[in-house]
């Protein structure tokens, strides 16, 4: 996206596909792995292994990384997280981390509707246990940063916050 295009977007969904409540581990300016840029405003979702990980907002896949099988806190694995890039019209995108090895069912330049599936939960990567690592960011020129956001469910509008229960029941 262009660095000079504004994040406005209202209310994303939340990424899971599942009619169980789950609960965010980890919020923006978490202290384990959220304290600096581009992560800080970002969501850790603990979810057990396999749950569908589902588009928060329609938009384009733009990368896709569907082959690494483990995960661990060591630094080692900071570059090794399967992963979905969806890109929105507003030229943020959002990442979707973690992801299980072999779910992934969609590819770069396919376009996804909010609540589409996308993969499946996991640990890969730099993960101390099965979870999704949510973040919408934007290209501010020669690097990128996490931007603040809001999730909607049937209560509305809130900005997550750890321990905070939701459940993406419709």
């Amino acid at each position: 996206g262009e660095p000079t295009s504004v994040h406005a977007y209202k209310g994303y969904r939340l990424p899971v596909s599942s009619l169980s409540q789950h609960f965010i581990s980890q919020s923006f300016n978490g202290r384990f792995s959220h304290t600096q840029q581009p992560n800080v405003h970002s969501v850790d979702i603990a979810l057990p292994i396999g749950t569908d990980i589902a588009a928060a907002r329609a938009g384009t896949v733009v990368f896709v990384r569907d082959d690494y099988a483990f995960g661990g806190a060591k630094k080692y694995f900071l570059d090794k997280a399967n992963a979905v890039y969806v890109a929105h019209d507003d030229g943020t995108y959002a990442v979707y981390a973690h992801l299980l090895m072999g779910s992934a069912v969609v590819k770069a330049g396919q376009k996804v509707g909010a609540g589409d599936v996308l993969a499946q939960s996991g640990t890969s990567g730099y993960s101390t246990g099965p979870h999704l690592h949510f973040v919408i960011r934007k290209n501010t020129g020669f690097d990128v940063q996490s931007v603040p956001f809001d999730f909607a469910d049937e209560r509305g509008l809130f900005t997550p916050q750890r321990k905070q229960k939701i459940c993406p029941c419709r």
